[in-house]
């Protein structure tokens, strides 16, 4: 009994170390991925999210500061972990302000800009984290925001104003 437990040690024993080409014919596995966070997901009707401002006459926005009324819009989401979850727009800054979303280089009208507040119509400047809010046992959260036209400048020019911007979700 043994002498057949040694025989597999032998063979290994007077086996010549491996070489180079010993290497060819070797399959090389790497593996890799992330660990990520639980994350939340937009609600699929606001993936891509429009919120229309409306059409507004320049003497809305006659002077610098001068602003449209603010238009309501919701983000929500879903598949959060359960508490607190804030959102930060990301977009392009307007050259005159930071704090207010630029609009589209499509867009003909001058000297307007958008700006957002939160859901008590607090300026929220752009690029900045909203106010946080809890996600719900079944991971569902819900932002309220308004979003209105500002003057950037004493007389815009009329024409089409659109501005686009990305959320960031942030997990608190």
């Amino acid at each position: 009994m043994r002498w057949h437990a040694l025989i597999p040690l032998f063979a290994l024993a007077v086996l010549p170390p491996p070489t180079q080409a010993d290497t060819l014919g070797r399959i090389n596995i790497q593996l890799y991925g992330n660990i990520i966070d639980w994350t939340c997901v937009a609600v699929a009707d606001d993936v891509t999210k429009s919120v229309p401002l409306g059409r507004w006459t320049t003497t809305q926005l006659l002077h610098k500061g001068d602003t449209t009324p603010p238009v309501h819009f919701q983000l929500r989401l879903t598949g959060c972990p359960t508490g607190p979850v804030s959102i930060a727009f990301r977009g392009i800054s307007d050259p005159s302000d930071e704090g207010l979303l630029a609009l589209n280089s499509g867009s003909s009208s001058k000297n307007v800009a958008v700006q957002f507040m939160d859901q008590y119509k607090k300026n929220l400047p752009f690029k900045q984290t909203s106010q946080t809010v809890q996600a719900d046992e079944n991971g569902n959260a819900v932002f309220n925001f308004y979003a209105r036209y500002i003057a950037v400048a004493d007389y815009p020019k009329p024409g089409t104003a659109d501005a686009d911007a990305l959320f960031l979700i942030n997990y608190d």
